[in-house]
């Protein structure tokens, strides 16, 4: 299937705070498992680890966030 397990992810903030959902399936009818912030404080880097297995997302992971609130996403899954 989909399953993905998200282990960590960085985001660099856009000049706004704003909502990171993580997302067990589409953005339309999945769940959200997961939220984080970004700062609001332009290019300030979030780093953040899961512990253990992660996050398991069995229907795949979507990502639903603002544009402009997020200069540069990365996520690290298995």
């Amino acid at each position: 299937g989909n399953r993905v397990r998200l282990k960590g992810f960085s985001i660099v903030s856009g000049g706004t705070a704003g909502t990171i959902e993580f997302i067990d399936g589409t953005p339309e009818s999945g769940t959200v498992l997961f939220k984080s912030r970004t700062i609001g404080t332009d290019n300030t880097t979030i780093d953040r680890t899961i512990p253990e297995n992660g996050i398991l997302f069995e229907s795949g992971l979507s990502i639903r966030y603002t544009v402009g609130t997020i200069d540069m996403m990365t996520f690290f899954f298995a």
